[in-house]
């Protein structure tokens, strides 16, 4: 198990939209470290930060402004080194704003504004014993 909290990285161009998740997972008693960024360049760029703390758990926006967010996803699996990076898209149109179907490369799609129940089950599904999600 896992002696660490999961560190999140949250991608999303809307400051409304970060607020939100922000206080949904206050809401709901989640105390993991939660960065956030505004676009897929700056998401890449804190990814490959080998002097940062490893983020775990990647929630991305489906539409940047710069880059879609299927593509970062691509991106991040196509990386080694980000091999155990959870993906989750997040899309105010769920998962039809995703061209193909939720894979390997990405964990889930959740629709805005964040369901966290949904969030933790998939966490929990796809990174089995990995997942400590630190309660306020």
């Amino acid at each position: 198990m896992r002696e660490t909290p999961l560190r999140f990285l949250l991608v999303d161009d809307s400051g409304e939209d970060r607020l939100l998740t922000r206080l949904i997972f206050k809401r709901h008693g989640l105390a993991n470290p939660i960065e956030e960024v505004e676009t897929a360049a700056a998401a890449l760029q804190r990814l490959n930060d080998r002097d940062a703390p490893p983020i775990d758990v990647l929630l991305l926006d489906a539409l940047l402004p710069d880059l879609p967010g299927e593509e970062v996803a691509r991106r991040v699996a196509d990386t080694p080194h980000l091999a155990h990076v959870a993906v989750i898209i997040l899309s105010a149109l769920g998962e039809g704003a995703m061209k193909a179907p939720p894979g390997e490369m990405v964990r889930g799609v959740l629709q805005k504004p964040l369901p966290v129940d949904t969030m933790l089950r998939i966490l929990h599904k796809s990174l089995a014993s990995q997942v400590t999600v630190t309660r306020a």
